[in-house]
């Protein structure tokens, strides 16, 4: 009786943070998924076992050469990122100047200020082409200081901006809110606003 050949395919992906036995984050795109290689179509994984017996599954399940992505399930394991690490990954990777990072976080149709000329761009390709520009004229760094959601599920960012220009001249530093509206895991849309004024 004949066998049939296996067929092989190639997964591919990026490690965004490892602790051992604690938690793993990456990307991840494999063949079988039916997408092109390309940035928006990665996943951004994350697996935290949340028990000392549940870390044990885990590095049993690294002996045994067992696919963290195939089986997470069996080792008791979350595999979504919550809001404030995938925010928190975006910034990290806006600031390295990793766009493919970023937009694998980014809803297909996200919509995205545009903070230098006014009014927004659209999905990936708009990203993509705007920071390009961007960071070819200022060098801005912004950093997250806290993130808390609102009544309606927005998502609050409070950050700190700081904006060189090519030479590292600081001509901008300022505290500013991003609200985030997520989708499936995802970033559908971000708004700039001024913080609130502090109570007196």
């Amino acid at each position: 009786m004949a066998r049939a050949a296996r067929k092989q395919h190639e997964d591919k992906g990026k490690i965004l943070e490892f602790i051992p036995h604690q938690r793993i984050a990456y990307l991840y795109w494999s063949r079988l998924s039916g997408l092109p290689d390309c940035p928006e179509n990665y996943q951004a994984v994350m697996f935290e076992p949340r028990s000392r017996a549940r870390r044990g599954a885990l590095r049993k399940q690294l002996r045994n050469g067992i696919s963290w992505f195939e089986e997470p399930r069996r080792a008791g394991i979350k595999t979504k990122m919550n809001a404030e690490d995938l925010l928190r990954r975006a910034y990290d990777a806006f600031n390295a100047r990793d766009i493919d990072t970023v937009l694998t976080v980014m809803h297909p149709d996200v919509v995205w200020p545009n903070a230098m000329e006014g009014g927004c761009v659209l999905g990936h390709a708009g990203i993509r082409e705007y920071w390009t520009r961007q960071w070819s004229i200022v060098d801005p760094h912004v950093e997250p200081l806290r993130i808390t959601t609102e009544s309606d599920g927005r998502v609050v960012v409070d950050v700190h901006q700081r904006v060189r220009d090519l030479a590292g001249n600081v001509f901008k530093d300022a505290f500013v809110q991003h609200i985030y509206q997520l989708e499936n895991g995802l970033i559908k849309s971000m708004e700039i606003r001024e913080p609130p004024e502090p109570r007196l």
